[in-house]
C-alpha cells in the first residue's frame, strides 16, 4: 500500500488518503491490501467495486479518531458490490460519543460481504446508534441476493452498545456464523426484512449481555 495520506501508526488522520487509494483500488479492478497497524479513519467512503484486505487476519486495525465528526468508521452508501475482509474494527465510542458510533453503516447498497472482520466500541445515544453493522435499504431489482455478513464478532460492552447487526429493507441478506455478544437491546436486529429460504442463519452467541 503506497498512497499519500495512510499512516498505520495510528497518529494522523487516513480518511482523505483511504478514500483516494479506495477509488483508485476499485477504479483498476485490484484489492487494496493494508499492512498491519492502526489506521484512523472519520466516515471513511466505500466505493463501488473495491476489496478491502487485511495483510495478516486482523492485524490492520480500523479505528475511529477521538476527534471524529462522523459516527461511523466506513460508510458505504448506493454502492453496488464491495467486500471488507479480515479488517479489525473500533468505533471508538469515547472520541466524541455525543455521536454515536458504528463500525460500518451501509446504506443503499447491494451485493457486498463483510467476513471475517471484529468490531469493537460502539456507542449509542438517544437518538441511536451503537451498531456493529448497520445496513439498511439495500434491496436492489434481484433481491439482494449475493450479500453476506459473515464468520465475523461483534463485542458490545454491555451498556452502550446498542446492536450488534441491525437489518432492515434488506431481502436475502445472509448472516453466517457470526459471534455476537454484549449488546444491551440486541445482537441481531432485524426490521422489515426477508432472510434467506431457508432462513436459518448459522450464528453463535447472540446474547444481549457480555458473558
Amino acid at each position: 500500500l503506497d498512497f499519500a495520506g495512510i499512516d498505520n501508526t495510528g497518529m494522523t488522520d487516513s480518511t482523505a488518503g483511504f478514500n483516494a487509494a479506495a477509488s483508485s483500488s476499485a477504479s483498476a479492478g485490484a484489492g487494496l491490501v493494508f499492512p498491519c497497524g492502526t489506521y484512523l479513519l472519520d466516515g471513511a467512503v466505500i466505493p463501488t467495486g473495491v476489496r478491502l484486505i487485511s495483510a495478516l487476519k486482523q492485524c490492520a486495525l480500523f479505528k475511529r479518531p477521538d476527534s471524529a465528526s462522523n459516527k461511523t468508521v466506513l460508510s458505504a452508501s448506493g454502492v453496488n458490490t464491495f467486500t471488507i475482509d479480515d479488517i479489525a474494527f473500533d468505533a471508538n465510542g469515547t472520541g466524541n460519543p455525543s455521536l454515536g458510533a458504528n463500525n460500518i453503516t451501509i446504506t443503499n447498497s447491494y451485493n457486498y460481504k463483510v467476513r471475517n472482520i471484529s468490531g469493537i466500541g460502539m456507542t449509542s445515544t438517544s437518538t441511536g446508534d451503537g451498531f456493529g453493522v448497520y445496513a439498511t435499504s439495500c434491496q436492489d431489482g434481484a433481491n439482494n441476493t449475493n450479500s453476506e455478513i459473515s464468520h465475523s464478532a461483534f463485542n458490545g460492552n454491555g451498556t452502550t452498545a446498542f446492536v450488534g447487526v441491525y437489518i432492515s429493507r434488506c431481502q436475502n441478506l445472509n448472516l453466517i456464523q457470526n459471534n455476537i455478544r454484549g449488546f444491551f437491546f440486541s445482537g441481531i436486529q432485524v426490521d422489515d426484512t426477508t432472510l434467506p429460504v431457508p432462513a436459518n442463519p448459522t450464528n453463535t452467541n447472540i446474547k444481549p449481555f457480555a458473558t
